[in-house]
């Protein structure tokens, strides 16, 4: 393995693994982005991790040989244990969900939970009820109410805004409530970097339509399709 690593150095390719990436100094304004398994997503900025709807899941066409870690589009939390996580929960699906997600704190030294739920009984979660913006540490959230289930956030740190969009998603039914958060946003933040946005169900839901009817209001520098 050393001489292909060094084979590879040579040839000036670049080490992209996830402990270099966890470590790599970042200026304020930047980020790395890592897709998790189904709707999750990790977003390192200068000085903080944030982490998004991650459910705990292994794709199927990985091998038992690959330990979890964030290149495999898992959690483990050993991974993540000296960096300043915030985990962002739009809803918990089941018990299961919650007592993985909750586990990290055992591990990870220094750990916040932002929940989408007013219903989520944990002693060190966060909750703020839709359209309410509040300071976590020294981030802004800002949260929407959803189509769907839970919230969406509104993550502002380290010179970088992350619109995390949940559940909302449109249709024809629920084009004016899509669009009616998709307008608040508009008005309240002045930039979006980086934005997810729900893709789903797109013959029964035209689900694009409002992806585009958003990209045209927030105007982010980037896009990831969520549950494409």
């Amino acid at each position: 393995r050393s001489e292909v690593a060094a084979l590879l150095r040579a040839r000036k390719a670049s080490d992209e693994s996830d402990e270099l990436l966890l470590r790599r100094p970042l200026q304020a304004g930047t980020a790395i982005i890592w897709h998790l398994s189904d709707v999750g997503w990790v977003v390192r900025t200068s000085a903080h991790v944030l982490v998004f709807d991650y459910v705990p899941a292994r794709h199927p066409t990985l091998p038992p040989s690959v330990r979890p870690c964030l290149g495999s589009g898992e959690i483990d939390p050993a991974q993540l244990r000296d960096q300043n996580v915030t985990v962002f929960t739009s809803f918990l699906r089941d018990a299961k969900h919650r007592e993985a997600v909750f586990s990290w704190r055992k591990t990870v030294r220094q750990i916040t939970y932002v929940v989408g739920d007013g219903s989520v009984r944990e002693p060190d979660a966060v909750y703020i009820p839709p359209r309410n913006e509040r300071r976590v540490g020294d981030m802004s959230v800002l949260t929407i109410p959803t189509t769907g289930y839970g919230e969406g956030f509104v993550v502002t740190v380290d010179g970088v805004t992350v619109f995390y969009a949940g559940d909302h998603q449109s249709s024809d039914r629920l084009w004016p409530v899509f669009t009616r958060e998709i307008d608040f946003l508009r008005k309240r933040v002045p930039k979006t970097d980086v934005a997810f946005l729900q893709m789903m169900f797109e013959a029964q839901m035209s689900s694009s339509k409002g992806v585009l009817y958003a990209l045209e209001a927030l105007r982010p520098a980037a896009m990831f399709p969520n549950s494409a």
